[in-house]
């Protein structure tokens, strides 16, 4: 045998012995750990998942008998290698009003997840994203009258132990008077573009917090909120905002800012109320300053104000200037799908996918044409994405879309943005 074909071969062999008793002792685990619950309730295993990063699986877990049958309680664990690390996002229904994280972090590899009542629902679905490179995760599903035993109680070489909380000296530097702050940022707002920018004081309770409602017209509403420094010794300012929104408007940002300021943005594609809750100024002077925007030309009306509302967050969000309307527009659904283009060369192009229906984990875009190739990811509002990409040659070009969540349902448009001169280079 060749020298170099033996080495690939124990180099083969090797990663093979060596996987193989991290995927038994996590079997043995699984194992362990399902004889224990058994003492609770009903255990389901589930069928092992491979799931690498940036290909985040969707796990589904036995909530599929008759509600009268139903036990009180489920609890779900997610176990992969004790050096893996994970996070699970639990995409079920969670009643309107009910407090608490969806997301989970895995610890020493194991997540474990127990809802009763009618919370159950909020763990029907769960996406898992792995943080490590990639690894094989077992899944069990335990319903019962009560909780179970935790799971770092059955598997003490689990349990990392106290988890300290993140700490860091903070330093603030001293702001400057509320006026002058506030003379800034309407500067900014007009030297961006912003129209009809206003400001107005407002009041707040003496428990800091309160809710105002203003009408929206057809635009992108840039609202944000200034105050002083709590008089207060040892109080600290903490400004929040958050919207309530009527279907003709979407979401662009909300940001909370350094404690003294706080901002959210919203596109509208017709008239429609926003409910404006704001806290964490108790007694203290607050200024509220407005901006509008126009919205991007070419949105079809045949999209209706609520998607024109949402492409149209998407493109602002992403500082996305488009004009003209759609050369390629398109409806999906969830999971991947190809969207062959016909092109012009030198063209260059925004393409955009927003979410119109049902509860989605994330979108995924990537282009590719001759010589280029692009691609983006949601971020955390996970209501959409674009690409933009320019065409060096060629006529065709190709999209793929994916999505991920449940009853997911996308409008997909393709703006040209622009086009080279006959015989101009495209820059590299």
């Amino acid at each position: 045998m060749k020298p170099s074909r033996a080495a690939g071969l124990c180099a083969i062999l090797g990663a093979t012995t060596a996987a193989a008793p991290s995927r038994a002792d996590l079997a043995e685990d699984a194992s362990r750990l399902a004889s224990a619950w058994q003492r609770s309730g009903k255990v389901t295993r589930q069928k092992v998942r491979f799931v690498e990063r940036g290909d985040p699986a969707l796990i589904f877990s036995t909530l599929d008998a008759p509600a009268a049958k139903r036990a009180p309680c489920v609890t779900v664990a997610l176990i992969g290698p004790n050096s893996t690390h994970f996070v699970v996002r639990a995409l079920g229904m969670t009643p309107l009003g009910t407090p608490g994280d969806s997301s989970f972090a895995s610890l020493a590899g194991l997540v474990q997840i127990t809802r009763c009542g009618r919370l159950r629902s909020s763990v029907s679905a769960l996406l898992v994203e792995m943080r490590s490179p990639r690894a094989v995760v077992e899944t069990l599903v335990v319903e019962s009258d009560e909780p179970p035993p935790e799971a770092v109680a059955i598997l003490p070489q689990r349990d990392p132990g106290p988890v300290e909380p993140f700490t860091a000296l903070e330093i603030r530097a001293e702001p400057a008077p509320l006026a002058e702050r506030v003379e800034l940022a309407l500067q900014r707002l007009r030297r961006d573009g912003g129209l009809d920018v206003t400001s107005e004081d407002l009041a707040a309770r003496p428990d800091g917090a309160s809710r105002i409602a203003r009408t929206l017209g057809p635009g992108c509403h840039r609202f944000e909120l200034l105050t002083e420094p709590s008089s207060s010794a040892g109080a600290r300012t903490e400004l929040a905002m958050q919207p309530q929104l009527e279907p003709a408007a979407r979401l662009v940002s909300v940001e909370q800012g350094d404690g003294l300021q706080a901002a959210l943005t919203v596109c509208a594609a017709a008239e429609s109320q926003l409910g404006l809750s704001y806290r964490g100024a108790p007694a203290s002077p607050l200024r509220l300053l407005r901006a509008r925007f126009p919205l991007p030309n070419g949105l079809p009306e045949a999209w209706g104000s609520a998607s024109r509302a949402q492409v149209a967050a998407i493109l602002f969000r992403h500082r996305a200037k488009v004009s003209g309307f759609p050369v390629d527009q398109g409806l999906g659904i969830q999971g991947p799908t190809l969207l062959p283009l016909r092109v012009e060369p030198g063209a260059c192009y925004v393409a955009v996918v927003a979410g119109i229906a049902g509860r989605s984990a994330g979108f995924s875009l990537a282009a590719s044409a001759p010589g280029v190739s692009a691609q983006n990811r949601s971020g955390e509002d996970n209501d959409g994405t674009l690409v933009s990409f320019c065409v060096r040659s060629g006529t065709e070009a190709l999209l793929e879309a994916d999505s991920r969540g449940y009853g997911v349902a996308w409008i997909y448009a393709l703006f040209q943005t622009g086009k080279l001169a006959v015989g101009a280079e495209l820059p590299r």
